[in-house]
């Protein structure tokens, strides 16, 4: 149900990441979910390749178009919106901020039909890293899926 919200917390090493891993798989093997309306966010770039080699084991050459930290994810999305940006550009804190407002601006309503809005799933590995900045785009997205 996309509606709830299920947070695995268990020492390190008990397969959390794992567990992760195959609820995507169940979810777009069995229930048929196009890998396009979850987004995956990790906490390195290190553990998004670590993920995604996983879910591409267990998907058979499906893959995730969003898995990645959340500031990779903002600017992918940020991108869909205003495709003349630089990824140069933007310091983090900026990059954030500035997906905050679109998050917002589309949870108000005043913008449409943006790559955002097709997401159903969200899953975040190692929750308990987040900030509050990152909690609060999390919240977002989750309001607008």
């Amino acid at each position: 149900d996309p509606n709830n919200i299920i947070m695995i917390d268990a020492i390190p090493g008990s397969g959390k990441t794992h567990t992760l891993c195959c609820c995507i798989a169940y979810l777009i093997e069995y229930q048929l979910i196009n890998p396009n309306n979850i987004i995956l966010l990790t906490y390195t770039k290190n553990a998004k390749e670590h993920m995604k080699n996983k879910l591409h084991t267990l998907l058979d050459d499906k893959s995730l178009s969003f898995c990645g930290t959340i500031h990779a994810i903002a600017f992918k999305f940020i991108y869909d919106v205003n495709n003349n940006i630089s990824n140069n550009f933007y310091c983090p804190d900026e990059l954030l901020s500035l997906f905050k407002q679109l998050l917002i601006d589309i949870s108000n309503k005043k913008k449409y039909n943006l790559l955002i809005q097709t997401i159903k799933y969200l899953f975040v590995d190692e929750f308990q890293d987040v900030d509050q900045k990152q909690l609060d785009i999390i919240n977002l997205i989750q309001k607008i899926s």
